[in-house]
């Protein structure tokens, strides 16, 4: 219900049901964790399920937040293909190819876990790259419209 007791708006069911599926069951596998004693990582997890939550629940069923979520969706595709072309829409999943490489590394291969360790870390080190990278594009345009 908002405030006028009528019927929430969703503004995006497809950001909704991402963060239902993708945030619930990111929560439930850490309640998992911390049941079976895990309580370190069940308990990161569940931090950051719960921030994806928040997030995701703002930019689906608010008016501000679906419009920056809809404002940041275009300009990480405008600075991608800036800075990446051809290759734009496949380096923001960069990360998380590399964490799959790991994934079946570390199923395929259990006797070398330094195989799925270096993916893991190559995928961390990717991550923070790509980042950086971004910023960096976004601070010399602005620089450049400020000009």
């Amino acid at each position: 219900m908002d405030k006028e007791g009528g019927a929430v708006k969703v503004y995006s069911w497809k950001t909704l049901l991402v963060t239902i599926l993708g945030a619930g069951g990111m929560l439930a596998y850490a309640v998992v964790r911390i049941c079976r004693g895990d309580w370190l990582f069940g308990a990161v997890l569940a931090v950051m399920a719960l921030g994806m939550a928040v997030e995701g629940l703002e930019a689906s069923l608010t008016e501000e937040g679906h419009r920056k979520d809809v404002e940041n969706g275009r300009t990480g595709r405008r600075v991608y293909r800036a800075m990446f072309g051809t290759f734009a829409p496949v380096m923001p999943y960069g990360a998380v190819i590399l964490m799959g490489i790991g994934a079946v590394f570390a199923l395929a291969l259990p006797e070398l876990p330094w195989i799925a360790l270096a993916s893991v870390i190559g995928a961390l080190a990717y991550q923070i790259w790509l980042a950086r990278a971004v910023r960096r594009e976004l601070a010399r345009e602005k620089e450049q419209t400020e000009s």
